[in-house]
């Protein structure tokens, strides 16, 4: 019995990238580009209505939305695998994107080739992304984990967690405020709560700390 074709579906704004991106899928024998989308809105409704087992999408990733199109698909509940096409991307981005379930990233500056071992990668479950990044990525992560769980063992809730992060990051209280939408005074409860459970003077004081126990 021959085993089914892969569908993908391809997204982005440039019609260059998608007439070369589907020559270069339709090349493959194991392969089927089942739609073309230029739009975030109807890249989304397409994974959602078409179903198909992967998205390649050119994104932006260092751009503050970069990522809009990605949680818009995973919140539909779909179980298509995604691959992300970018001109760059940073440790930041990178791990939002393993976070939110892309299974790849390929930077534009790649060989023709290597998207077709990253299909063939992901479509079988793995992951594809840029190694070395990857690395760095990953140590990050695993090093944010740690220091959660024991600013968790200190006593610190996860909205104390998240305002010593974005602390750690230098926002002062509005910005924090805006970024977790909650009020400037609630900020201020939480984070004289995070000094007293960990025994810091002050907001410089919590950024060095932050810092230290690498919670950014």
């Amino acid at each position: 019995m021959k085993a089914s074709r892969t569908s993908i579906l391809i997204a982005g704004k440039q019609p260059l990238f998608l007439d070369g991106l589907a020559a270069l899928l339709q090349r493959q024998r194991d392969v089927r580009v089942v739609a073309r989308c230029s739009d975030d809105a109807e890249t989304v409704r397409q994974v959602r209505d078409v179903a198909p087992d992967l998205a390649v999408l050119d994104v932006d990733l260092p751009q503050r939305d970069g990522l809009k199109v990605v949680r818009a698909i995973v919140e539909t509940g779909s179980e298509t695998k995604l691959v992300l096409f970018t001109s760059e991307a940073d440790e930041e981005t990178l791990l939002d994107a393993v976070r939110l379930g892309v299974r790849g990233v390929l930077l534009k500056t790649i060989a023709p080739d290597v998207v077709a071992e990253c299909i063939h990668q992901v479509r079988k479950g793995g992951y594809w992304l840029e190694t070395q990044m990857t690395t760095m990525a990953l140590r990050k992560m695993v090093r944010r984990e740690a220091a959660a769980r024991h600013l968790a063992a200190a006593g610190l809730t996860p909205r104390e967690l998240e305002i010593a992060r974005l602390a750690g990051q230098g926002l002062q209280t509005l910005g924090i405020g805006t970024a977790l939408h909650i009020s400037p005074a609630t900020v201020k409860i939480h984070r004289h709560q995070i000094y007293r459970r960990l025994g810091l003077s002050g907001r410089i004081a919590l950024m060095v700390y932050a810092r230290d126990h690498h919670l950014v």
